[in-house]
């Protein structure tokens, strides 16, 4: 089989969840009649991340997909379990017959109406931070998705969590939004510790992390008084 195949038929588009009734077929050159892959559910917007199946009716033929709406060729991914699709994105498929012989492109575009959330920075390290001394650091939580997110809760975990606090007041973020987390630090051992904040939410990629690091700790400075 080449690497790279020709489209030999017109894409047919899927727009807006509505999709043609029966399987569009494309005639190779060859002569073998190659039926367009269907997806399951049909492209459209939806309100929660989808499971998409690629069916095809010509028997042995292989299908290859893109997610990112270029045209796919049989270097392409091919499939063989539903596609995930947790974000926007256009789906492309085409089907290859063992004789070169190959369908139409099946074009769907997915629009999902979901809060994603991301957090800025992904690790915090408090460096040189005395023992019993406090220090705090900002976290910023930004709703990059298209609905509000909801956080349900932010949590630490993780051996060193004894030693940082978290104060919050993010609960529900608009589209293009951000909001707040400050951490606070507070060791009473002369050692490294890590911890890990834990925000939880409706977004389809929780929960955002953030790693807590505290290193090169160094005793509490003595007074300047002591000892007089």
């Amino acid at each position: 089989m080449c690497a790279h195949l020709p489209l030999l038929a017109t894409t047919i588009a899927v727009a807006g969840g509505n999709a043609t009734s029966a399987p569009v077929r494309a005639v190779a050159a060859d002569g073998p009649v190659v039926a367009t892959p269907v997806f399951s559910p049909v492209a459209g917007t939806f309100d929660a991340a989808q499971s998409v199946t690629i069916r095809e009716a010509t028997a042995g033929a292989t299908i290859y997909y893109t997610t990112n709406g270029t045209t796919p060729t049989t270097s392409s991914n091919k499939y063989t379990t539903p596609i995930a699709v947790n974000k926007t994105e256009t789906l492309k498929a085409v089907a290859v017959t063992a004789a070169d012989a190959q369908s139409a492109v099946r074009t769907g575009t997915y629009t999902l109406d979901l809060p994603a959330i991301s957090v800025s920075p992904s690790a915090v390290s408090f460096s040189s931070q005395a023992i019993a001394k406090s220090a705090t650091r900002s976290i910023t939580v930004t709703n990059s998705g298209t609905s509000a997110l909801t956080i349900s809760t932010v949590t630490i975990s993780g051996a060193g969590a004894g030693s940082f606090t978290e104060t919050s007041t993010c609960t529900r973020v608009a589209a293009g939004k951000s909001c707040s987390i400050a951490v606070a630090v507070k060791p009473d051992v002369a050692v490294d510790l890590a911890a890990t904040l834990n925000i939880a939410s409706d977004a389809a990629d929780s929960p955002a992390t953030v790693a807590l690091l505290i290193s090169s700790l160094r005793p509490m400075a003595a007074s300047r008084s002591a000892g007089r």
